[in-house]
């Protein structure tokens, strides 16, 4: 491997060890990964040691229970399938309807990367829900701005240090960027973790000193966001915009 393509690789793995939160807990080390489902909410597991060296990591039955809260039916051929299917390929099991996957700490780092891949697979099962689904925080500032014609970019690609990082809201001119910040959860470390994602390109570009961008968040005021995570925004934002205070984006997005 070249110095250049290892550069890539280290630069990933100190991003993700910096984003991934543990906590001691009576179920086990709490894992909160910087990994998101369709509905923004991070994926989180538990690990814990058993009698005779065994490591067990269990999801305590959450994902499971967030799909059958949008109908996802588990009897329904197709959605048995493709279960059989995640559990042959990355070897996990079921406890009930809590996620499982035993192993020893010799082979744990290996069984963590395909447990986590297991959870992104049957987290997928969303799209198999017979109920609608609730649009993205990003998806209904980019509708507003195409319902007012608010000339935009959407997740638009931004190379800042050699890396590109993917902005919910970019003008034309490429000098305002626009992060959107909603979580549809009240969950104090969901929403840290989430608001961490987001204002982390804000970051990069502190610290590689680019003057060109004018950095704003907006943020969904419906949510009771906690104080840390409002300290991120303020701290690494030009100007903090609420979602009542939409009309702003006129401004932002003239031609």
């Amino acid at each position: 491997m070249t110095a250049k393509c290892k550069k890539i690789i280290e630069k990933y793995l100190s991003t993700l060890n910096n984003l991934f939160e543990v906590e001691e807990t009576e179920y086990g080390c709490t894992i909160l990964t910087p990994f998101l489902r369709y509905n923004l909410e991070n994926h989180r597991f538990y690990v814990k040691e058993l009698t005779g060296g065994i490591i067990r990591i269990s999801d305590l039955g959450n994902t499971v229970r967030q799909l059958e809260t949008i109908n996802v039916n588990f009897d329904n051929m197709r959605i048995k399938e493709i279960v059989s299917n995640v559990q042959k390929i990355f070897g996990v099991g079921f406890s009930e309807k809590s996620i499982v996957k035993d192993t020893k700490i010799d082979s744990l780092g290996n069984d963590l990367l395909n447990y986590i891949n297991a959870l992104h697979m049957f987290s997928d099962l969303e799209y198999l829900s017979t109920s609608a689904r609730t649009k993205s925080f990003s998806d209904q500032v980019h509708e507003y701005c195409n319902k007012y014609k608010l000339k935009h970019s959407f997740r638009m690609g931004i190379n800042i240090k050699g890396f590109v990082y993917h902005l919910d809201i970019v003008d034309f001119k490429e000098r305002n960027l626009i992060q959107t910040n909603g979580v549809p959860t009240d969950e104090t470390a969901t929403m840290r973790n989430h608001t961490i994602i987001k204002t982390y390109p804000f970051v990069e570009i502190e610290l590689a000193t680019i003057e060109r961008y004018y950095r704003v968040i907006m943020y969904d005021d419906n949510i009771n966001w906690d104080s840390g995570s409002m300290v991120l925004m303020e701290n690494h934002s030009d100007d903090l915009i609420k979602w009542r205070e939409k009309k702003k984006l006129e401004a932002l997005l003239a031609d």
